[in-house]
Order: C-alpha cells, then sequence, then structure tokens
C-alpha cells in the first residue's frame, strides 16, 4: 500500500516537473523568436516612428519577455534640431492585453517607461504640417488602443525656459474615436501638486482641460520667458479651472487665484 502511494507521489512530481519544463522551453523559445521579429523591424520601426514624429528615434535594445509583453532598454526620442533636447527612458515596458483586445475587438497596447529623464525645448512636441497627414494612414484598416504610461515621478525640465520639476501621468490614444486623453501630474517643492486633464477628439479638433491644485507655493520661483529672467519671490497658486472647446460650443468654468504675489524681473 505506501508503494503505491509513494509510486502516485512520484508520478505527481513528474507531471509537474513536465509541466515546468515544457513551460520553461515554450517561454524560451517564444523568446528567441520575439527577439528576431524585434531586430528585424527595428530600424523601420525606429524610421517610420521617426518619421511621422518628425523626430530621431532610439528604440532600444531588447531585454526579454515581461509578462504579457516583453522590455527594451535606453530608448530615446530626440528633437531632429536639436539633440540635446530629448526624452530617454533606461527601461521600456511594452505590454499587449489579449483578454480586452479580444472583447473590444481591436489591439490594446501598454506602455511604460521606467527611469525616465524628460530634458526637452517649449517646441518639442510640435510638428511640421507635412507630416500631419500621415496620421490619417492605415487608420480603418488597424484599430487600437495605445495607452503610454509613466507611473513614477520623473526628472522634467524646459531647457529654454528654465523650468524643472518632477513628472508623471498617463495618456491613452483610441483610434476608434481617434481621440488623445490623459491626465499630468507636476510635483513642485517635493511636495505641491498641479494635476492637468485633457482630451482632444483629432476629428472635429474638439478640446477640452482641467487644471487642479490646492496650492502650489512659488518661493523664489524662477523662469525664463518672453527672453527676460522672471523670479516669483512669494506667491501661491490654486487652481479648479476648467475648459471646452467645440464647433458647436465653448465654456470656461471654475478658475485660479494667484495670491500674496511678489514678481522681480531680472
Amino acid at each position: 500500500m505506501k508503494k503505491i502511494r509513494s509510486l502516485n507521489v512520484n508520478k505527481k512530481y513528474l507531471a509537474i516537473g513536465a509541466v515546468i519544463a515544457v513551460g520553461l522551453y515554450g517561454a524560451s523559445f517564444l523568446d528567441k523568436k520575439l527577439n528576431k521579429f524585434y531586430s528585424n523591424r527595428k530600424n523601420n520601426l525606429e524610421e517610420s516612428i521617426g518619421n511621422y514624429l518628425n523626430k530621431k528615434i532610439v528604440l532600444g535594445d531588447y531585454t526579454g519577455l515581461w509578462g504579457f509583453g516583453f522590455g527594451i532598454s535606453n530608448s530615446k526620442i530626440i528633437e531632429s534640431e536639436s539633440i540635446d533636447s530629448k526624452i530617454v527612458a533606461e527601461k521600456v515596458y511594452v505590454g499587449f492585453m489579449p483578454i480586452r483586445s479580444l472583447l473590444n475587438k481591436r489591439w490594446i497596447l501598454d506602455i511604460q517607461p521606467k527611469q525616465t529623464t524628460i530634458n526637452i525645448n517649449k517646441d518639442f512636441f510640435k510638428r511640421k504640417k507635412s507630416q500631419e497627414k500621415e496620421k490619417n494612414l492605415n487608420r480603418e484598416r488597424i484599430k487600437y488602443d495605445l495607452s503610454f504610461h509613466i507611473k513614477e515621478f520623473s526628472n522634467f525640465r524646459i531647457q529654454d525656459l528654465d523650468l524643472e520639476n518632477k513628472f508623471k501621468g498617463k495618456f491613452r490614444y483610441d483610434s476608434k474615436r481617434n481621440e488623445i486623453k490623459g491626465y499630468t501630474t507636476s510635483l513642485f517643492d517635493k511636495k505641491d501638486k498641479l494635476r492637468l486633464k485633457f482630451n482632444k477628439n483629432l476629428n472635429d479638433n474638439s478640446f477640452g482641460f482641467q487644471v487642479l491644485s490646492k496650492g502650489i507655493n512659488f518661493n523664489n520661483f524662477r523662469l525664463n520667458a518672453f527672453d527676460r529672467n522672471i523670479a516669483l519671490e512669494k506667491g501661491k497658486l490654486e487652481s479648479n479651472l476648467k475648459f471646452y472647446r467645440s464647433s458647436t460650443d465653448s465654456y470656461c468654468k471654475g478658475g485660479f487665484s494667484l495670491n500674496k504675489l511678489k514678481i522681480k524681473s531680472e
């Protein structure tokens, strides 16, 4: 009787070991295939994305499977006219959401950069008009949701404004509605937060945003704007401003207040 039980236990262990071995082999096989697929298409992807954004794109090196996706390292987006104006992420997770993709009948992708540094000029996100027409290509052929999520506060600097703080946020593009929406949170003086919510429909150019803050202290705050250095010796900003504009309607609600403001032009 003991021998029979021992045999049954051994069979269970063997079955578990076989499942683990098959799983590891399958993961290794998939990892190699995905690495080859990415490496073969990397240059074309960098060129296509770069032409669309009018930026130099460095996607980085493949680092392996990661959940329902894969990781890449040392990715960069560099301004064409100024190589010092760039966004750098030491690690990037590119994830696929198979169940949500199946239910929504379109690809749903999740991109999460880690250890990100944003050091850009104020015109970094402007695109040339000649590139804008490319956004209509293949829109009807491929439907997808793209989520770009910076979860951790990252270093953020606008060089020509001499503005620096900590930043995190989430942006989502819905190809079915042709809509971009998201939020950002900026951290000043390690404790004061400014939150911006926004949405823009690219079909009808409707646009809305909210600026929310319970209070930001601008003690000894400096900003380079309009070719002048402006120093705020003292001040506090509070905001619940909401704005919306479309072809048929527009409104502005709430507001913001600046208290105890002292400005010194340098």
